[in-house]
């Protein structure tokens, strides 16, 4: 189980890759400190599980609050923040970010965090069959 210095190195780190990210672009919209820790924690695990390069990272996000502010970009992201198509292991990664901004030892996922992603797949099932 997590405790409270998991959780703060946890944040240090999410912090770094948020600025060694934002480094490499030109405009950086103006964000809370917990939005550039939340946004930096989408690169750590991302980099972490899905072994891509970091530079490659922005185009797998796919959470509509992090592409609006980038981007500009406000199309809905149906509940999965960012996906990784890994073509050579043929595997599909949907991610679907829970950042805690407080630590709390003894929060659980909401019960409504899977039919929340379920958006996304409902969505893919739709435009596939109204293509046949």
């Amino acid at each position: 189980m997590a405790n409270i210095n998991d959780f703060k190195l946890l944040n240090l780190k999410c912090d770094r890759y948020f600025d060694f990210f934002s480094k490499s672009l030109t405009n950086v919209p103006k964000l809370s400190d917990e939005d550039k820790t939340r946004f930096g924690f989408y690169f750590f695990i991302i980099e972490h599980i899905c072994k891509i390069d970091i530079s490659e990272i922005p185009d797998a996000i796919n959470d509509t609050n992090f592409n609006s502010r980038f981007y500009g970009d406000t199309s809905d992201d149906y509940g999965i923040d960012a996906i990784d198509i890994d073509e050579e292991e043929n595997c599909i990664r949907l991610f679907n970010f829970k950042f805690r901004g407080k630590f709390k030892p003894d929060q659980t996922q909401a019960i409504n965090a899977l039919s929340i992603s379920s958006k996304f797949t409902n969505a893919i099932k739709h435009n596939i069959e109204t293509l046949h």
